[in-house]
């Protein structure tokens, strides 16, 4: 049978966190990047990736253990959460990282089940490109069992999903707040003063319904008519929108003319609101 360890899922509804090591610390693996177009990537370019070598470069790790036969694990990947925190906090001048960079997050995403295939990362669902277009730039790992089994067993992982945080020391923390997005993620770890609504208020703050869409989406936020709506695709590419102002708080987007795929929303007011939108047809 493929699925040789009895794990037990999580909903996405819930905060996704995972058991803490024995040590409370987290030992050294050595893993190779499964996407073809990282095999010039990484600190060495040869699309091997050290847990060590980005702790000791005062790198913290945001680590994705997943199961490509889980079904919450897929909705955690189409989130975008991952994908935003490592654009936006990842290492300077990597893949998918933007020049602005705050340079101090590197994310990992893991397959958990030592029995899986290469061939089931692509098939029945593309793990590495989820929507035409959009590959997946942070690196993924389908390491074989034997290291996959360490890894694991290292982490006392026991269900899936669950996103660990090793921090520089090389301490492991639960990444409560992820489930949020990526800028709670991201402000519970490096700010951790902040309340649980703190956390939720950062994500609260916009809704975007329905999501996947098909031809119109709309979005709520306070007084989101008199901000500066952008659109941006898997590319980076900035799209010109056209919305209609419902009330003061909600404006509707048309996206029929979109292609299928993921895409970015940037509510721009005083700050930068921005969360990602799936378009299915």
């Amino acid at each position: 049978m493929k699925k040789k360890l009895a794990f037990l899922f999580l909903s996405t509804s819930m905060t996704i966190t995972a058991q803490i090591p024995d040590s409370g610390y987290a030992s050294d693996f050595n893993v190779t990047a499964y996407q073809p177009w990282l095999s010039s990537a990484g600190m060495n370019n040869n699309a091997t990736y050290s847990l060590y070598e980005y702790l000791d470069l005062g790198y913290t790790v945001f680590i994705d253990f997943s199961a490509t036969w889980c079904s919450p694990c897929w909705g955690v990947h189409i989130s975008g959460t991952l994908d935003e925190l490592y654009n936006e906090h990842g290492p300077a001048g990597f893949p998918g990282v933007n020049a602005s960079t705050t340079n101090d997050v590197m994310v990992f995403w893991m397959e958990g089940d030592p029995a899986t295939l290469d061939s089931e990362m692509e098939n029945p669902l593309n793990w590495i490109e989820p929507a035409p277009g959009h590959q997946i730039q942070f690196p993924m790992f389908n390491p074989d069992y034997a290291t996959t089994s360490f890894i694991v067993d290292d982490f006392n992982i026991v269900g899936f999903p669950y996103v660990v945080v090793v921090k520089p020391d090389r301490s492991v923390v639960n990444a409560d707040g992820i489930a949020w997005g990526a800028d709670s993620a991201y402000a519970n770890i490096f700010n951790p003063n902040l309340s649980i609504t703190d956390l939720k208020s950062i994500k609260d703050d916009v809704s975007v319904y329905p999501n996947p869409a098909t031809s119109i989406v709309n979005i709520s936020s306070n007084n989101i008519s008199k901000s500066e709506i952008q659109l941006f695709d898997a590319s980076g590419r900035k799209i010109n929108c056209t919305y209609v102002a419902l009330n003061d708080d909600n404006i509707s987007l048309n996206t029929e003319v979109l292609s299928n795929g993921i895409y970015t929303l940037n509510v721009v007011d005083e700050t930068i609101q921005n969360v990602k939108i799936i378009i299915q047809k």
